[in-house]
């Protein structure tokens, strides 16, 4: 009877630990779901901008049509759509920029290498 008593303290603690597991990994695939959502709908957002200024449209109007679903609040959306980065390619290097008054200038791993400045990149 002892024998039985172990083996099913034994199963129930590999129960309890596969459970747990189980938590564990659901937390990490709904946080990789919600940032892969976030980094969409930026994406899409940074997508539409670009058209917009390239073709001269209305930005929210499109936006409002457009990207109904999109994951961020109001909130982020306003604040990301200031954030966003422009590409540069500077002998055959791609940069990423702020297009704002000493914006940053990133290369291509995220570093800062230079700054935006009276409407040109000025590199490091």
């Amino acid at each position: 009877m002892v024998k039985l008593k172990s083996t099913q303290s034994l199963y129930n603690t590999f129960v309890d630990q596969v459970n747990i597991l189980n938590n564990k990994m659901e937390e990490k695939l709904n946080n990789i779901k919600e940032e892969h959502n976030k980094i969409l709908s930026y994406e899409k957002r940074k997508l539409l901008n670009e058209i917009c200024e390239g073709e001269n449209l209305d930005f929210k109007k499109l936006k409002a049509k457009y990207l109904v679903s999109d994951y961020l609040s109001d909130s982020d959306n306003d604040e990301s759509n200031d954030n966003l980065l422009s590409k540069i390619i500077i002998n055959g290097n791609e940069y990423y920029y702020e297009p704002k008054e000493n914006g940053n200038v990133y290369d291509k791993n995220s570093k800062i290498i230079g700054m935006f400045k009276n409407n040109k990149v000025i590199l490091d």
